[in-house]
Formats: C-alpha cells, structure tokens, sequence
C-alpha cells in the first residue's frame, strides 16, 4: 500500500524545524535530491501491485533532477524527475501492462493555499502527502493473463 503517513514523516524530516526528527534543510541540490527521493521511496515502498525496479526508479529520478534548484525552470525538472521515478517504478510491475502512468504536476507539491496564515509545517508536509499518493493512485496496470484484471495502484 501506499504509504501516506510515512511520506509526511518522511517530508517533515527535511522541511519541518518543529518534527521531533527534523534532520535538517539540505544543504545543496545534491541533498535535496537525496531527500525527495528517500520521499518517493517511503511513499511507494509497498505499491500494489509489487515491483521490482525500485531501485532503479530512484536512480532514475536522480539523474532526472539534476538542475531542480535552477531558479525558472527547477520546477518543471522536478516534475520530470518525479515522472521518471513513477515510469521505472511501474516498469518493474511483473505480470502486468501499464494502462495509465501516473504524471505528476507541479500542484501535487504546492498550492497557493499553503502560505495562509496558521498553516504549519505539518500542515504542508500532510497536504504533499495527500497529493503525492492521489497521484500514485491514478496509475493502472492490467493483469497480462487471463482474467485480465485492471488495477489501480494502491
């Protein structure tokens, strides 16, 4: 399953200062790149159906996120790496075909709503959790023998 609680852990590890495990803000973009993808693992580290490329979808989304800290087009690199991570994830799917892969968007780590007044840490770390597994969620991938069954990723 997804794991959305471990993911807003693990978020909060390198961007809550109140998070009892707060580890620090990375220090450079090699760091950061680090960070977001022990995030991805946490979150995808028991997706249904199995895989076993997980390995190589953090390898991917490292190599993927080189540049993410470059101001204007950072983001867009992130969101590509994020794309790449989920790609090789789902490529490790054994016994199933890719119907839908995921592709994640720049709203699925931020939204306007996050610099209210009164929203925490926890708050922001909660809501990138949320979206980050809502996003998982829209991938399927169907069973290639017979019955053929068509499953969402969980």
């Amino acid at each position: 399953m997804l794991d959305q609680a471990g993911t807003k852990e693990e978020i909060q590890k390198h961007q809550d200062e109140d998070f009892g495990g707060f580890v620090g803000w990375p220090a450079d973009e090699a760091e950061s790149i680090a960070a977001w993808g022990d995030i991805l693992d946490v979150c995808a580290s028991a997706v249904v159906p199995a895989t076993t490329t997980a390995a190589e979808a953090k390898a991917a989304f490292e190599a993927a996120a080189v540049g993410m800290s470059t101001p204007l087009t950072g983001g867009a690199v992130f969101v590509a790496a994020c794309n790449a991570y989920v790609a090789a994830l789902m490529a490790g799917m054994t016994g199933y075909a890719q119907l839908v892969t995921p592709v994640f968007t720049a709203l699925d780590f931020t939204d306007a709503s996050l610099n209210a007044d009164g929203v925490t840490a926890a708050d922001a770390a909660d809501f990138q959790a949320g979206k980050m597994v809502a996003r998982f969620q829209t991938g399927q991938v169907q069973l290639i023998a017979p019955p053929n069954t068509v499953v969402s990723l969980t």
